[in-house]
């Protein structure tokens, strides 16, 4: 799963369920040379592609995240819940 923003939270490359080697093709040609990259799956990304990998920073900080989203717009843009699969929850029998 790759979802790509700016720091200003303008998107770059939409939520997207690709393999790893097409993560990679995607964020070379897709990002500046020394974009930084981070996210629980960093350590996957080929460092060879051209952007600056943070391996530390697996976890976000909640007020950075509450602070990036308030700035973002709803306008055009309405919440929804995205899936990697179907939900397969059931209740107990």
């Amino acid at each position: 799963y790759l979802y790509v923003c700016d720091s200003h939270g303008v998107e770059i490359i939409a939520p997207v369920l690709l393999t790893v080697t097409d993560a990679c093709s995607l964020l070379q040609s897709r990002l500046p040379s020394g974009s930084s990259v981070v996210g629980s799956g960093v350590d996957l990304i080929d460092s060879s592609i051209g952007v600056r990998l943070q391996p530390n920073c697996i976890a976000l900080d909640v007020r950075t995240l509450a602070t990036f989203g308030a700035k973002l717009s709803v306008a055009g843009r309405p919440a929804e819940p995205t899936y990697l699969r179907e939900p397969d929850a059931r209740l107990p029998s």
